[in-house]
């Protein structure tokens, strides 16, 4: 003991009135990275070999010094955490401010999109509750997102020109560079835009509130072009590449509350030799509600896309779909055999079923989660009484594969400004970062879990070449060697 305490007193001048009997004194940032110095009489393989699955979870990147600084530093370690973001919706970084510019542009009727009124529309602890601003009220028996899709729906119908789906994607690019995102896959929804919604009544009407039955049939009226809709987001991931810095791509999304037909149309279009280049995958997206056709005796729309996830696979495109989330464990099973897909978006609620957790962990599919998001959709307080899914889905060997925004200008808790950064500190302002503190917050995520977790979204990315993944995991690595609390 007493060569422990002479060794610190020599490291720390200052520290005379330490000792190791009593415990350790309270060290500074600094002094974070003397104590390094003490790992190295540590045989950490024989401590590794004693706790395996403790172990097993770890990042491999962050050592014992940088780790205890982020540990009391983890807002700024995560700022520019090298991670990939491959679940959000470019529709959904639509700020107030953008909206209301578009709608100038357009040569449209500005006055029921005043950025102040839509930003303080949009500032409510949950889409749920009726206490919140009356736009965002929801009945005592609709979905909490069917309120954000009423929303959602309005302002999307305000991107007409190929320029405003340009300015949106500048937007979040330059969000994402300041989130440490080095990879981003984006979904976009072109049927949104591209075809008038003839599946019967507006997203928040659902059959269970008494509103029209919905029986997606056909394809709706032309709107846009679809190559005006993909021109503005491409140009925007070719500029903002050179300007950020950030890799972008684009995963196409069908409306599972629309047609089988009016998807399969969207998809040959997206498909053309001229096309085809510009996309990296398929999605699926959007609330299904209680319609849609029974799949195995079970009511279940998202199945009746398999053809449309058959072609996309001919087409050489990756597949995913959103599930567990509104839908349960059971669209998971699902989308997993039948979809055949190689990611599931959101994913929290394959905890209910523990065949399904098995299956999902054991064939390694990444599970892109979105913890701010499912907060405001009440996921998190509806489904699992207010307790964080992330944990109990890592510890059963989940793939969470990052962290993510999904529709941050729309999912921010607490105050921001309208063009959605935060106006307090502990505001959550729906961006990435924010995902992860919030994960961090809730399910208790060390550091070096973040970590883990940031390399599981890079491992998870698609259609990149070896040396590109090599690249970003070159990045991480080096990140959390060379991290310190003044970076």
């Amino acid at each position: 003991m007493e060569g422990i305490t002479a060794f610190v007193q020599k490291l720390l001048p200052g520290s005379a009135d330490f000792d190791a009997k009593a415990g350790a004194i309270a060290l500074t940032n600094d002094e974070v990275m003397i104590v390094g110095a003490w790992d190295k009489d540590i045989n950490f393989e024989t401590k590794d070999a004693m706790m395996p699955d403790a172990r097993s979870h770890k990042s491999g990147l962050l050592d014992r010094t940088s780790a205890l600084a982020a540990s009391a530093n983890l807002p700024a370690f995560v700022s520019k955490l090298p991670k990939a973001e491959l679940h959000v919706h470019i529709e959904g970084c639509l700020t107030p401010e953008r909206v209301h510019a578009i709608v100038v542009r357009n040569g449209l009727d500005p006055k029921e999109f005043d950025p102040d009124e839509a930003t303080a529309r949009r500032q409510c602890g949950s889409w749920l509750h009726g206490d919140y601003q009356p736009m965002m009220f929801c009945g005592p028996n609709e979905m909490a997102i069917n309120a954000f899709l009423t929303e959602y729906t309005r302002n999307n119908a305000m991107m007409r020109t190929e320029q405003d789906f340009y300015e949106v994607m500048m937007d979040y690019l330059e969000r994402a560079a300041e989130n440490g995102v080095v990879r981003a896959e984006i979904f976009f929804d072109p049927q949104m835009h591209c075809f008038e919604d003839n599946s019967g009544a507006g997203a928040a009407a659902v059959e269970m509130m008494g509103g029209p039955k919905r029986d997606p049939k056909g394809i709706g009226k032309p709107r846009m072009k679809y190559e005006d809709v993909v021109g503005g987001l491409t140009r925007g991931i070719e500029e903002g590449k050179a300007k950020y810095g950030v890799d972008a791509a684009l995963i196409l999304s069908f409306l599972q509350d629309r047609s089988l037909e009016e998807a399969m149309e969207m998809l040959d279009q997206a498909i053309k030799p001229e096309n085809i280049g510009k996309i990296i995958g398929v999605g699926m997206d959007n609330g299904t509600g209680p319609w849609g056709p029974m799949m195995g005796g079970v009511p279940n729309s998202t199945a009746r896309f398999k053809p449309c996830y058959e072609k996309a696979k001919a087409a050489g495109l990756m597949l995913t779909a959103h599930a567990g989330e509104e839908e349960g464990a059971s669209c998971v099973n699902m989308c997993l055999d039948v979809l055949q897909v190689d990611r599931i978006d959101h994913g929290v609620r394959v905890m209910e079923d523990p065949e399904v957790v098995k299956k999902i962990a054991d064939r390694r599919v990444p599970c892109t989660v979105c913890p701010i998001s499912n907060h405001r959709a009440q996921i998190v307080p509806r489904i699992f009484c207010g307790e964080s899914p992330i944990r109990p889905m890592w510890v059963n060997g989940v793939n969470i594969a990052g962290l993510h925004s999904d529709d941050p200008a729309y999912c921010a808790i607490g105050t921001v400004d309208k063009y959605c950064y935060s106006c307090e500190p502990q505001t959550y302002d729906g961006y990435v970062n924010s995902a992860y503190m919030r994960a961090a917050r809730d399910s208790g995520l060390t550091p070096d879990e973040c970590v883990t977790i940031a390399k599981n979204s890079l491992e998870a990315c698609w259609k990149l070449t070896d040396e590109q993944r090599a690249g970003y995991l070159a990045k991480l690595k080096a990140y959390c060697t060379d991290w310190r609390p003044s970076q």
